[in-house]
């Protein structure tokens, strides 16, 4: 069980790293992570990283693909919220009804979004 979550988790961060690469942007093992005060209180980032720290990951992902408008902040958001979710463990990823498999499942369709990948690339 321990080997299958791992090799998960390492391919959700391979699929963060290609669709970062893609977006111009770095992944947080090679950038800091942005200080949330360097967003306006308004901002989609700070929105989102405020349902994240409530566990209210699925509204989270929700606001990031219903208000996301392609801006270098907002594609920053992107990156740095399936970095954060990754980085969870299992049972707080379960105690917010959010398995890992959604992870993929959110990177994929960003992928989608930009031409990366079709319905039938990168099955987690």
């Amino acid at each position: 069980m321990e080997f299958e979550r791992g090799w998960v988790m390492r391919q959700i961060d391979l699929m963060i790293r290609f669709l970062a690469g893609a977006l111009g942007l770095r992944t947080r093992m090679n950038r800091e992570q942005p200080a949330v005060q360097a967003y306006s209180t308004d901002s989609l980032y700070t929105r989102v990283f405020a349902l994240t720290d409530e566990g209210r990951l699925g509204e989270a992902e929700d606001l990031l693909f219903a208000e996301y408008a392609d801006s270098a902040e907002d594609r920053t958001a992107v990156i740095a919220f399936y970095e954060r979710l990754n980085a969870m463990s299992d049972e707080q990823l379960i105690e917010a009804d959010f398995p890992r498999k959604e992870i993929a499942d959110g990177l994929r369709t960003w992928m989608q979004k930009y031409g990366l990948a079709d319905e039938d690339t990168l099955y987690v």
